[in-house]
C-alpha cells in the first residue's frame, strides 16, 4: 500500500508563475467577477475569491490560445462534508467514477500550498468562466497554485470529459439482465456447418441452456460442450441457432487442428481431421 506521499509523487509537480498553466491547475483564493440574473430580471455582479480547477484543455492553453478558461470549483473534503454529509458513504463510488459530477483529488502532504495538503473535491457539476488574463494577473501576483503531472492530468481529463460526453435518452436500451430459467442435455448426431450438414462420426453431448431476458420477456440459449476440455460454446436467440453457432465454433476449431493445433484433438473423435 502506497503512503500518501508516495501517491502525491504519481499526481503533482512543482510550477511557479512562469510555469505554463495546463489542464488540471488548482488556484486558490482568486478574486473574480460573478454575473448572474436576479428575480427581478435584473443582470448583477459580485466580485467573491474562489478556488478553482482548470478544465480547458491543455493545448488550448499553450500560449494563451484562448481568452477564456473554464473552471470547476474545488474544496476541501471536510468542507465539502460539512455541507454533504452523506457523501461520506459515496466516497469510494466517487473515487470509481461512478458519480461524473464529481472528482477527488488526493492530498499532497508536503505541497508548498497549504489547501494541497488535504484530500479535495471537484464538482464538476458547478462550472464558471473566468477570462485568461485574470489568471495571469493573479499568477503575478503571487496566488497559490498546485499543478498535476502525467498520467494524472490524463485520468482528471478523462473524467472532464466522460462528464460533458454524457447523452441523456429519453428510452434507454432495456436491461440484458439474463435469468437461466432453463436446462437440459442433448446428444447431438450431426451439426450444421457453413457448407451444410455434416454427421459426427461419434455423437457430441451438449448441455442447452435458456435464458429470459426480465424486461422483454425475450429468450436467449447456450449450448456447451461437455464432457471435454476446453469446451466450445454457441449461443443465439432460439436453440436452433445456438446449436448453429456451435457449429461455426467447431469448424472455427476444426481448421486450428488442421493446422496443427492439438488443444481441439477431442474433436477427431466426432469430425476426423
Amino acid at each position: 500500500m502506497l503512503s500518501p506521499r508516495q501517491v502525491a509523487a504519481y499526481w503533482y509537480r512543482a510550477c511557479d508563475a512562469t510555469t505554463p498553466v495546463a489542464q488540471g491547475d488548482q488556484f486558490w483564493d482568486v478574486e473574480i467577477f460573478d454575473a448572474y440574473v436576479d428575480d427581478a430580471g435584473t443582470v448583477c455582479a459580485d466580485r467573491l475569491r474562489a478556488s478553482f480547477v482548470v478544465l480547458t484543455q491543455s493545448c488550448d492553453l499553450e500560449h494563451e490560445k484562448v481568452t477564456t478558461v473554464l473552471t470547476a470549483p474545488v474544496y476541501l473534503l471536510d468542507d465539502w462534508l460539512r455541507v454533504n454529509p452523506a457523501d461520506l458513504t459515496r466516497l469510494e463510488d466517487i473515487r470509481r467514477g461512478y458519480d461524473p459530477s464529481l472528482y477527488l483529488l488526493p492530498a499532497w502532504p508536503d505541497a508548498p500550498v497549504v489547501p494541497a495538503r488535504h484530500d479535495r473535491v471537484v464538482h464538476l457539476g458547478e462550472l464558471r468562466v473566468v477570462p485568461f488574463a485574470l489568471l495571469r494577473a493573479a499568477l503575478n501576483a503571487g496566488t497559490d497554485r498546485a499543478a498535476l503531472s502525467s498520467p494524472a492530468r490524463e485520468h482528471f481529463s478523462q473524467a472532464v470529459a466522460r462528464t460533458f460526453m454524457r447523452v441523456g435518452l429519453p428510452a434507454d436500451i432495456p436491461s440484458f439482465e439474463l435469468k437461466r430459467v432453463e436446462e437440459n442435455e442433448r446428444l447431438l448426431t450431426d451439426l450444421l456447418f457453413e457448407n451444410g450438414l455434416r454427421r459426427l462420426l461419434q455423437p457430441l453431448r451438449v448441455s442447452c441452456k435458456r435464458y429470459r431476458r426480465g424486461r422483454t420477456d425475450d429468450s436467449y440459449w447456450m449450448v456447451t460442450t461437455k464432457g471435454h476440455s476446453p469446451s466450445l460454446i454457441g449461443a443465439g436467440s432460439g436453440e436452433a441457432q445456438a446449436i448453429a453457432s456451435l457449429g461455426s465454433q467447431v469448424m472455427h476449431a476444426l481448421d486450428q487442428l488442421r493446422g496443427g493445433d492439438t488443444t481441439w484433438s477431442w474433436l477427431e473423435e466426432h469430425l476426423g481431421r
